[in-house]
């Protein structure tokens, strides 16, 4: 059977396999398509991550509300907060008692391994010029996968989720594993076509698809070859060959897809110097955000929707997903204040002047892909993302909702603007740092 083993990387955004690509490999494993191993350093690694991302939330909460610590309950907040901490551990044991989903144990007796695999420079360690190098966790998460893979007797595909730079080659776009690595699968006698790199879970749910696709067709074909007379066996070869096919075709316009969106991570939204001397937003910003944001930039996309492909427009096909951004820029506190605008949240405290905001909006991508090179060269020409009209209803997954509603009436002698140009008893705000 198919494995599937998942970096930690690969939960980006959506804790305990929460997103839409999440569920979908969820029922891929309680179906038999796959079965899925969390090394068991990548269940204790989440963990961590959820417990200190709710630790941060909780202390930044309760330090942006200090001014207003005599109108809301604090208590009522670290409550909450506790409570979300225990559903961290809740929320993991559940997802390890589906059927298909289990923990893969750390090997016993590895600790000689890594040593030597450290002191011989070999990946995934990696040497960063000082003392010691990098990459404890990752060497212990891949002598996970070799014993995962040398215990699994069916002898198919491992896919490996990883974006790790420890695993991969030098051109990281490749997704491919580091020579060092495929070396050792050399050394244990494993065939280096047993372990497949693949960067995220949309995709991983792809390839399982197809691979399954694959193998049913494969064994009507030999039962039709060997029953050549039966019309009905090599009919149904026929269909499940087309479907394979397809399955193959969508898998790589899924990944031509994703790939589209995961290049604008890191781009700015806000308005440019254009042709002619105007200012507009980038070409692929068709979607409203908070004017209030100065030097917005997308850090994350998530996938809220499976892709739809349209039938192709000659050598064009246009994939439409629904996405969830995440947006972080600055907002001038006067503008933050005043404009009393709920989808702006306060991250911290940039300057005198700026607040480092943040928000989550819901839009939806087109992306068209130019499929004329044929299988193996497809390439997105063109992205947008557009408003959504009717977004999904399901909540933004990286959120924390607190079960209160915060008003605060804002003293009429507090100073929104230090440094406005009207308050005269300030500098101006280009004055200041």
């Amino acid at each position: 059977m198919i494995t599937v083993i998942l970096d930690s990387n690969a939960f980006y955004g959506a804790r305990w396999l929460t997103s839409i690509a999440g569920q979908n490999l969820i029922g891929l494993a309680a179906a038999g398509s796959c079965q899925v191993a969390l090394p068991r350093v990548v269940v204790d690694e989440l963990e961590r991550q959820h417990r200190e991302a709710l630790g941060k939330q909780r202390d930044e909460a309760k330090a942006a509300l200090s001014e207003v610590e005599s109108l809301v309950n604090i208590d009522d907040i670290r409550a909450k907060f506790d409570q979300l901490l225990d559903e961290v551990s809740v929320e993991r044991d559940a997802l390890l008692a589906r059927t298909g989903i289990r923990a893969a144990p750390v090997p016993a007796n590895i600790t000689r391994d890594l040593v030597d695999r450290d002191l011989q420079r070999r990946r995934p360690f990696i040497e960063t010029g000082k003392k010691k190098s990098l990459g404890f966790r990752d060497a212990v998460i891949w002598e996970t996968l070799l014993e995962t893979v040398a215990l699994d007797e069916s002898e198919d595909t491992n896919f490996f989720v990883t974006r790790d730079v420890g695993f991969l080659t030098k051109n990281v776009s490749e997704q491919k594993l580091h020579a060092d690595l495929l070396r050792d699968l050399d050394d244990r006698g494993m065939g280096r076509d047993r372990v497949v790199v693949i960067d995220t879970l949309a995709n991983v749910v792809e390839a399982v698809n197809a691979a399954v696709a694959a193998a049913e067709a494969e064994a009507a074909e030999a039962k039709a070859a060997a029953n050549p007379l039966d019309e009905a066996e090599s009919h149904l070869a026929s269909l499940l060959r087309v479907d394979a096919v397809a399955a193959a075709h969508r898998a790589e316009l899924v990944r031509v897809a994703t790939g589209a969106l995961e290049a604008l991570v890191g781009k700015e939204i806000n308005d440019e110097l254009g042709y002619g001397g105007d200012y507009r937003p980038p070409d692929f910003v068709h979607f409203d955000y908070p004017s209030a944001m100065e030097s917005a930039m997308i850090v994350a996309i998530d996938l809220e929707s499976n892709f739809i492909f349209d039938p192709p427009n000659g050598d064009i096909v246009t994939a439409r997903a629904d996405v969830i951004l995440s947006i972080e820029g600055n907002t001038y506190k006067a503008d933050y204040f005043m404009n009393g605008d709920d989808d702006v949240e306060l991250v911290g405290e940039l300057n005198d002047h700026y607040f480092e905001t943040s928000t989550s909006i819901r839009a939806r991508s087109v992306i068209e892909i130019e499929i004329e090179g044929g299988s193996g060269r497809f390439q997105s020409t063109d992205i947008v993302l557009e408003d959504n009209p009717n977004p999904s209803l399901s909540g933004e997954p990286s959120s924390v909702e607190l079960d209160f509603n915060l008003e605060v009436e804002l003293d009429p002698q507090l100073d929104l603007a230090p440094g406005d140009p009207g308050d005269p008893s300030e500098l101006t705000r280009d004055q200041h740092d």
